[in-house]
């Protein structure tokens, strides 16, 4: 019987594999305003792979407070941003705030009771849903989980289009989420990825079952 650990493991594991398929120059690394291309581009996997995908929408974060008494530096985004996080930079004192004008939207993947999120443009690995939250700094009110068409053919649901965005559909949905991933400038410094605590906790959950059976079969 496959455990939580093991779940993680397996769905991160197509995760890396399709953005590697997807994304060969890891665009998603760059700054960029195209999260919902991204997403599109893995729902179409997870709906080959047999999966059902759903779209994870943030539409606000939280307003934030940034100590000024603490040894960590954080530098604020100059843009008015509806969604922000903060991600760590080249410096192991200093953060940056960075962000999306009107959402952000990832695809995720419901397991059991628990909801994963595949967001390449945030972590380095599969992430729980409230993971996905608490870095944005969102209230539960200002997070929706949708249903999504990867054909497009299904325009009911969300504002007349697919879930592909907050609109009505482009006419061709590959197309123009291919085109959006185009246009990154991948000239630019990457971003540095948060990494996922419910990937560490997997990982480190395995090994540890691991060392545990090879001691009780004398391996050790």
């Amino acid at each position: 019987m496959k455990t939580e650990a093991d779940k993680i493991l397996e769905l991160n594991k197509m995760f890396s594999r399709w953005k590697e398929e997807l994304f060969p120059k890891r665009e998603y690394q760059y700054r960029n305003q195209c999260c919902y291309a991204f997403a599109h581009g893995l729902a179409k996997k997870a709906k080959e792979a047999g999966l059902v995908p759903l779209k994870a929408w943030c539409l606000q974060s939280s307003k934030r407070e940034f100590p000024k008494d603490s040894p960590i530096t954080i530098h604020p985004s100059d843009e008015n941003y509806a969604i922000t996080l903060i991600r760590p930079t080249e410096n192991m004192t200093e953060y940056q705030e960075v962000g999306w004008h009107n959402y952000h939207v990832a695809m995720c993947i419901q397991s059991g009771k628990e909801t994963y999120v595949f967001d390449p443009i945030i972590f380095d690995g599969v992430a729980t849903i409230e993971q996905w939250k608490n870095v944005l700094n969102a209230k539960d009110y200002s997070v929706e989980i949708t249903g999504c068409s990867v054909d497009g053919k299904d325009k009911s649901i969300l504002n007349g289009g697919s879930g592909y965005w907050r609109a009505p559909d482009p006419k061709d949905l590959d197309k123009h989420a291919r085109n959006q991933i185009l246009q990154i400038d991948c000239t630019q410094p990457p971003e540095h990825l948060l990494r996922s605590r419910a990937l560490i906790e997997a990982r480190k959950k395995t090994m540890s079952l691991n060392k545990m059976q090879q001691k009780q079969t004398g391996r050790i």
